[in-house]
């Protein structure tokens, strides 16, 4: 469990390090986040952010392995009969979205 926590440390303490060295800018994040310019940097120099934001911050940052998580998960749903008909996710698509 320790190992797990010094982990997640150290990944918050490379964020900025990994932040400069991907393909995005700092006003995505910032959008994905939902936060000002002043609150975004004196969270990335502080390394503050929640456990909420450093996943939405992982999972943009690492497309590939939310998209393999995704799968897994949908393929778990497949299993165990979790599913909806595809006329009842139109429905509750339309009632979110329109």
């Amino acid at each position: 469990m320790i190992g797990l926590i010094q982990k997640y440390n150290q990944f918050v303490r490379e964020l900025p390090h990994i932040i400069a060295n991907s393909d995005f800018k700092a006003q995505y994040f910032m959008r994905i986040l939902a936060m000002k310019p002043a609150t975004y940097y004196r969270k990335l120099r502080e390394h503050s952010f929640t456990l909420e934001e450093v996943e939405l911050l992982a999972k943009a940052l690492y497309p590939k392995e939310t998209l393999l998580l995704e799968l897994e998960d949908s393929l778990k749903d497949r299993k165990t009969g979790d599913l909806i008909s595809h006329k009842d996710a139109m429905k509750q698509l339309r009632q979110k979205y329109l």
